[in-house]
């Protein structure tokens, strides 16, 4: 299957920017990849939601027991998913899937697939989709707005009406709302320029760029608490890494250099760990120190995997 004009652009571009390799080293990055170890049992709990690519323009959505160490695969209708986000209870799941003309549009289903719901539709791109903290609606991107640029819009659960909340002359993309609800950060693209983080204020309605520089930085996350947002960017070494964004200050610190390419970081439930998506699913401490017993990273998936979410 083909994906639309829309939607192959926008990912041949993240794809060009994911490809990306070191250059000169820093002396910063270790050697993670040699020192990663199994999760040790009974150390982590819960479920991760992942997207595996299954083949050219395919891809399925998987769900991970950490408990049991099981994968089963949730059934979506269309070819390629993308984008699963859990809802603030766990009970739900929301994810993007292609539609019989190439567009993606966004899902929601109970927690195993089943009583899935259209949210979306038209001549459109919908995806990179995050719950409000109410679990009321989801805040996602949409070039459904001006212009066919991607920009941030809303909707609620039960469907109706797209609510657009960016707009202008810029792609934005990979939102993640703090946990009070009152702000977004998400990757945006003005003009020319790189992506960079940005927030927008939900009840006035402003943007504000908060990174800025040669580089790009996308895949934000806010920590449980929401004084602190992970991301990645490609700032040292122009090779995906991860990186804190502190919320009061505006500091940005590494939070741990590494051999691999790390990107769609997210913070565990408990906020002690960051789950990234490297050739495949791996751990980091919150902290960028080593692991209970001196790992610094945790190996959670063998095969290549995409976009997760832990509930």
């Amino acid at each position: 299957m083909k994906r639309s004009p829309m939607v192959r652009s926008l990912v041949l571009s993240l794809v060009l920017l994911l490809s990306l390799t070191a250059c000169q080293a820093t002396g910063e990055r270790r050697p993670v990849s040699l020192r990663e170890q199994e999760v040790p049992e009974g150390a982590l709990g819960g479920d991760i939601a992942f997207v595996r690519e299954t083949g050219v323009g395919t891809s399925a959505l998987y769900v991970k027991n950490l408990a049991s160490g099981d994968d089963v695969e949730i059934p979506v209708d269309g070819d390629y998913v993308t984008s699963p986000a859990w809802s603030p209870d766990g009970s739900r799941i929301a994810y993007s899937t292609t539609d019989e003309k190439d567009w993606s549009h966004v899902w929601i289903a109970e927690a195993d697939g089943s009583n899935a719901k259209k949210l979306t539709s038209g001549l459109n791109a919908n995806d990179y989709s995050v719950f409000m903290p109410d679990g009321k609606s989801i805040v996602f991107s949409s070039t459904a707005g001006e212009g066919g640029r991607w920009h941030l819009a809303s909707i609620a659960v039960t469907g109706g009406e797209i609510e657009h909340l960016t707009s202008g002359l810029s792609d934005d993309v990979y939102p993640a709302v703090s946990p009070d609800g009152k702000s977004v950060v998400y990757a945006s693209k003005r003009g020319e320029d790189s992506y960079h983080l940005a927030s927008l204020d939900l009840t006035s309605g402003d943007t504000k760029m908060i990174t800025s520089g040669d580089f790009e930085d996308m895949f934000p996350s806010f920590s449980p608490d929401g004084s602190t947002v992970v991301f990645a960017s490609t700032r040292q070494d122009e090779i995906w890494q991860l990186f804190t964004y502190d919320v009061a200050s505006g500091e940005v610190k590494r939070l741990i250099g590494s051999d691999s390419v790390d990107r769609f970081p997210i913070y565990s439930p408990d906020g002690r760990y960051v789950l990234l998506a490297t050739d495949h699913l791996a751990i980091y401490s919150a902290d960028g120190e080593s692991l209970p017993g001196g790992d610094l990273r945790w190996q959670v998936t063998e095969k290549p995997a995409l976009s997760p979410a832990w509930r």
